[in-house]
């Protein structure tokens, strides 16, 4: 039987990173976008066709076969992809030219292609496949996930607007409100008491009315929340047969999502999971797709692998930090430190933990607009990478929560992306560019940068403190906007 390859790959929302051990004992690395492309220049053409490029990925000949940029399409490749030439060629392949090539799949299984000489179309070799991700908590970040229609008990449709009443600044007059996932609230009448036992029975034809009306206008995903739950499942899984009735593709019960008393985690927990279940199911179903038998693991939140078949997007939030965590901690302790700070900032968020002896985990965890009841890292996390968005908006200089991702990505990506931290670092002299691993266009960043000013200044009143960005050519000392006093 053939040694199967051990693939491990972390995806974040602007790189993926990835480490393999072949059937012959040797390590191997890759890294590539996070939208699965493969980026690089074109920096001449031999005589037999074959263009050379800046690519500095390592591959067996043939890999990139069948990649492809619109028309222009890959029918060979050596070392890696520094040569490469085409079954066709097209008006825009010139010394000079960016090329961005993609296989179709997820970024995963792009990388995987690569580590192993897969060309694209065909299934991977046998593999024991190993996944972390971030696209759970990126799009939680950025607010990026399905509309979700929330089926609650009558009588609590804003609970999740109330919650439990704290307020995160105790003393102030402007309480900041609370964002709630759900696109669409529906009260169902009906009621369990605290045994389950019913009381009154479940209003369906208004649960019905309700639901179609909502399919009406998109949605797909449905949360439920009823009290009582916890003790007794029926009301909530006859509503469950409803909604699919009704044309819902992802219904989240809080009973089997979080069976505990307290019904605001349940609910929480299960519309989050929604929120998410549209993005994750569709990111591991291509993943799964492409291994010829067995299936993928997936790193949890709480540090510890789980089937792609049986994973949930509540369980993925800190996947990606959980991985890092635990190999930071396993490094450190063979280094013969028990005790560590980590930090690890991504193209979206940045997450720090501290080890002090055995693994810290909580039992619910908040990221962004959402919390949930998973076990988990105990692991901060904030939305602020890489690729955060630089902008100005409300009055004042803001950098994210929003980042530029994996695509359009940062300005110097030379993708018409904004203005993001990436491009600070790089005008300001921090970032080497001949470093980066993909070709790096400095003036659409100095671009951006100047529309910025340009609005920052026309924004408010001068004053006298300046702007400058040491390392850009492009720049200038600029006033420093502020609003008027009135």
């Amino acid at each position: 039987m053939q040694t199967p390859w051990r693939i491990r790959v972390d995806t974040g929302g602007t790189f993926t990173d990835a480490w393999a051990v072949g059937p012959d004992g040797r390590e191997r690395r890759a890294k590539i976008l996070s939208d699965g492309t493969l980026r690089c220049r074109l920096l001449a053409r031999g005589e037999d066709g074959w263009w050379n490029t800046d690519s500095e990925l390592v591959a067996p000949d043939g890999t990139f076969a069948g990649w492809s940029r619109g028309a222009a399409v890959v029918a060979g490749s050596r070392e890696g992809a520094r040569f490469l030439r085409f079954s066709r060629s097209t008006e825009d392949l010139v010394v000079g030219h960016v090329l961005e090539l993609a296989c179709g799949d997820e970024a995963p299984v792009a990388v995987a292609r690569i580590l192993t000489g897969t060309p694209a179309g065909e299934k991977l070799p046998p593999v024991d496949f190993r996944v972390a991700t971030t696209r759970g908590t990126n799009a939680l970040l950025e607010r990026k996930g399905a509309p979700v229609f929330f089926a609650v008990t009558q009588g609590f449709g804003d609970l999740l607007e109330i919650r439990d009443q704290r307020r995160d600044l105790l003393f102030s007059l402007a309480q900041p409100q609370h964002v709630s996932l759900a696109s669409r609230v529906h009260e169902v009448p009906g009621r369990l008491d605290a045994s389950g036992r019913e009381l009154l029975p479940l209003d369906e034809s208004g649960l019905a009315e309700a639901a179609a009306q909502a399919r009406a206008e998109g949605i797909l995903t449905a949360a439920v929340a009823l009290l009582h739950s916890w003790a007794n499942p029926a009301h909530e899984h006859r509503v469950a047969e409803i909604l699919r009735a009704a044309g819902f593709q992802h219904v989240c019960l809080s009973s089997a999502m979080a069976p505990v008393i307290r019904l605001l985690p349940r609910a929480e927990t299960a519309v989050a999971n929604a929120y998410l279940a549209p993005i994750m199911e569709h990111f591991i179903s291509r993943i799964s797709s492409a291994v010829d038998g067995g299936e993928p693991w997936l790193m949890s939140s709480a540090g510890g692998l789980v089937p792609a078949s049986s994973f949930q997007p509540k369980d993925s939030l800190l996947s990606g930090p959980a991985g890092g965590l635990v190999g930071a901690a396993e490094l450190a302790r063979a280094a013969g430190f028990p005790k560590v700070l980590t930090f690890d900032m991504g193209g979206t968020s940045t997450d720090v933990a501290r080890i002090d002896g055995p693994f810290i985990w909580r039992q619910e965890q908040e990221i962004g607009p959402a919390k949930v009841v998973a076990p988990a890292l105990r692991i901060e996390t904030v939305a602020a990478g890489g690729g955060s968005i630089c902008q100005w908006r409300n009055g004042r200089l803001e950098v994210g929560p929003e980042s530029a991702g994996a695509s359009p990505g940062p300005a110097c990506y030379g993708r018409d992306g904004p203005l993001t931290l990436t491009d600070v670092n790089l005008l300001s002299g921090l970032m080497d560019p001949d470093r980066a691993g993909i070709p790096l266009d400095r003036a659409a960043a100095e671009r951006r940068l100047e529309e910025l000013l340009t609005q920052m200044t026309a924004a408010g009143e001068a004053v006298d403190a300046p702007f400058f960005l040491p390392g850009c050519a492009g720049s200038r000392w600029r006033p420093w906007p502020r609003r008027s006093a009135g």
